[in-house]
């Protein structure tokens, strides 16, 4: 695969692991660090244990919008998504809805490394529009 392809895969699945924790409320160390480094890794971690302690479970659903931005030197990247935001929270139990659909659309700049196996989400970047 490209460059690009392997940046957007990377990053796609990230959405994917955060996805799977925030809905079923569970911690898997060893995911988070496949696709998570650094501010990042911190971050997300934080999030989903306050979830956790909270039992505030989320069903994510996005519309991305992104550009994928590759550094000269091919060592980093950062994926620009202008993305809707469908993210409701759930109740923990019955997965029913608790809130209505925020139809929100944000930007937020993603920026990912790679490291000797894989590229990585390492920082998260709202980005004021």
């Amino acid at each position: 695969a490209t460059v690009e392809g392997q940046v957007e895969a990377a990053y796609l699945e990230s959405w994917d692991v955060y996805a799977h924790a925030v809905y079923h409320l569970e911690l898997d160390e060893q995911a988070f660090a496949q696709v998570y480094a650094g501010d990042a890794l911190d971050l997300r971690r934080t999030e989903v244990r306050r979830r956790l302690d909270d039992r505030r479970a989320s069903f994510v659903r996005l519309e991305h919008d992104y550009v994928i931005e590759i550094d000269p030197d091919g060592a980093a990247a950062n994926v620009i998504d202008r993305f809707v935001n469908h993210q409701v929270l759930i109740d923990p139990e019955t997965k029913e809805s608790l809130e209505p659909d925020p139809n929100e659309r944000l930007l937020v700049n993603f920026r990912l490394q790679r490291d000797s196996e894989r590229w990585k989400v390492v920082f998260i970047e709202k980005v004021v529009s």
